[in-house]
């Protein structure tokens, strides 16, 4: 919510800024920032879903099930979603399959160490 905020005042202050610029100019100033920062909200969006993997993958391992296995669903779906389009990460809300293949494996043993440590409290 507050990254909307920030999009929004940063909004606000260019149509105050471009307020003495003739109209045309104003327009193309505001659907620059338009385009912009929503391809700039995109980014927050692939970051909430890594969060939300990696959570996901050490509250599996935490309730006693093969964190490997995350990554291998992934592939899974990638393999069934191959013949549809592809759009570019940048362009997306969610990470690419293969992005988030790479991640979950990466990241594998550090969400290993911290469901331990969890598990032990």
């Amino acid at each position: 919510m507050s990254q909307g905020q920030l999009q929004q005042f940063g909004g606000m202050a260019l149509v105050l800024g471009t307020s003495s610029e003739p109209k045309k100019s104003q327009v193309i100033w505001n659907t620059a920032f338009g385009i912009g920062s929503g391809l700039g909200m995109l980014k927050f969006s692939r970051v909430h879903e890594q969060e939300a993997d990696r959570l996901g993958l050490i509250f599996m391992i935490m309730a006693g099930f093969d964190g490997k296995e995350v990554a291998e669903v992934w592939v899974r779906m990638s393999q069934r979603a191959s013949l549809g389009s592809k759009e570019l990460e940048i362009l997306s809300t969610h990470p690419h399959n293969a992005s988030r293949i790479q991640d979950l494996r990466a990241y594998l043993p550090t969400a290993r160490k911290l469901a331990a440590q969890y598990n032990t409290l």
